[in-house]
């Protein structure tokens, strides 16, 4: 069964770090987190993009900063998902416009 509660945001004038105080404010980041991007979509070519990106919740502001650097975009400006397995949730932002927490039960 999956618990889920969407609020609305308005992404493109909201700052990364905005954004994951607002996620955080959900549910805590704790330990080993997978995140899903638009970059994780895209076919790597040398530039290291494509995939999904591991990072220790301890770490989840250094490397949001990180990304929008590297990537020249910030991390949460279309479609972002950051899962942890070990505490059976996910934090969604949708280009809708909303944000969640989807948990299974």
């Amino acid at each position: 069964m999956l618990d889920t509660k969407w609020s609305s945001i308005d992404i493109h004038n909201t700052s990364d770090q905005e954004m994951l105080t607002k996620l955080g404010q959900l549910a805590s980041f704790k330990g080993t987190l997978y995140i899903v991007t638009e970059v994780s979509y895209m076919q790597s070519n040398g530039n290291d993009r494509g995939g999904v990106f591991k990072v220790n919740s301890q770490q989840l502001d250094d490397f949001c900063q990180a990304y929008a650097i590297k990537y020249n975009e910030p991390m949460f400006n279309q479609e972002a998902f950051i899962i942890s397995f070990e505490l059976k949730q996910c934090w969604v932002l949708h280009h809708e416009n909303i944000y969640g927490l989807v948990k299974y039960k």
